[in-house]
């Protein structure tokens, strides 16, 4: 039997509480063991029973998920994507709405593209199989001006630097390669050289690299 009360409850005693939602359920709160027992609150009969509410939370095991689908069907209610775990946006990076992880990889910078916070794409590491000219990196002239490459290359020598591309926007690129002095007896040594690719790149490739490493850190400009 259903007891409606038509004002608030109190406990005169303040030693005791007037409602306790840990020990069971409280309409709008609850606590199951595991995503089925969420999914199987209200069931079917939702139309008969007010167990579902919009912004429902419930507790699967000790994690809190918040309920913010736009209707209260089976369909909508046992999707896991109308569920939200409290507290689980500030928990890692990918969890920020505004940061887009997806093509994040191990050395990159996050940079702000004017919407979100998305992957530089920075950290380069690439295996040279022949020597001819073989691309390292490659940018887009719309998006970019410019970029400096912190690298070593390390094959039967090797040597660290710094390579900086600079493209005037028609034809004209200017390269140049500061670095310490190679290490190892051969007498050849890779090089490397900037070119535009297909009218809307800047492709960095490095030639006479055959067996080297590359492997750098890149800012775009």
């Amino acid at each position: 039997m259903a007891i409606k009360f038509p004002d608030s409850i109190t406990q005169n005693n303040a030693n005791y509480i007037t409602v306790s939602a840990i020990d069971g359920d409280v309409q709008g709160i609850y606590f199951v063991d595991t995503t089925a027992e969420r999914d199987a609150i209200g069931d079917a009969d939702i139309a008969l029973d007010n167990h579902r509410a919009l912004g429902t939370v419930v507790f699967v095991g000790t994690t809190a998920y918040v309920y913010d689908g736009t209707s209260l069907t089976d369909a909508e209610w046992t999707n896991t994507n109308n569920w939200t775990a409290l507290g689980a946006a500030g928990t890692t990076l990918a969890g920020l709405s505004d940061v887009d992880t997806s093509n994040l990889n191990s050395g990159d910078n996050l940079v702000y593209d004017g919407t979100n916070f998305v992957s530089s794409n920075s950290r380069l590491e690439v295996v040279v199989s022949t020597d001819s000219a073989t691309s390292v990196d490659s940018w887009p002239v719309a998006d970019f001006v410019g970029a400096t490459y912190s690298y070593n290359l390390r094959g039967s020598s090797s040597r660290t630097g710094t390579v900086m591309v600079d493209y005037d926007g028609t034809t004209g690129i200017e390269i140049t390669d500061i670095s310490t002095n190679p290490q190892g007896t051969e007498s050849t040594h890779p090089e490397f050289i900037a070119i535009l690719s297909g009218g809307t790149h800047i492709a960095l490739q490095v030639v006479s690299g055959n067996g080297y490493s590359f492997k750098a850190q890149a800012t775009r400009i």
